[in-house]
């Protein structure tokens, strides 16, 4: 899943938006919450901060958490810092990360034209 994140961070964004819609329908919930994860580094490398810590509201479980130097974990903890505990349901987090995404890319591609 971490591979979603190598390259240039908004075409990886664009190229998420087929799967964040395929997960509405997985059983797989690990699987789902690692592509959340990989799409909250974007958003954090994108520069969109406020998305980044509020889609990891669903991943502060501690048994994804290892308190490690990992940019993963880097951004769970200043998600927690910003949020504290507070956690999303899998739908919600799903059409929060979807929401964005949109947003991201209508605001790269009105930067890229205007």
């Amino acid at each position: 899943m971490l591979e979603m994140t190598g390259g240039d961070p908004v075409d990886r964004l664009a190229s998420s938006l087929p799967l964040i819609l395929r997960w509405r329908d997985s059983s797989e919930v690990f699987y789902v919450m690692q592509g959340l994860a990989a799409i909250s580094l974007l958003f954090s490398r994108i520069g969109r901060l406020n998305q980044a810590p509020a889609l990891f509201g669903l991943l502060m479980d501690d048994s994804t958490f290892s308190g490690g130097q990992s940019e993963f974990d880097q951004v769970v903890l200043k998600s927690r810092a910003t949020l504290g505990d507070v956690a999303f349901d899998l739908r919600k987090a799903l059409d929060y990360a979807e929401s964005q995404a949109r947003l991201v890319l209508a605001d790269h591609a009105a930067d890229n034209h205007g």
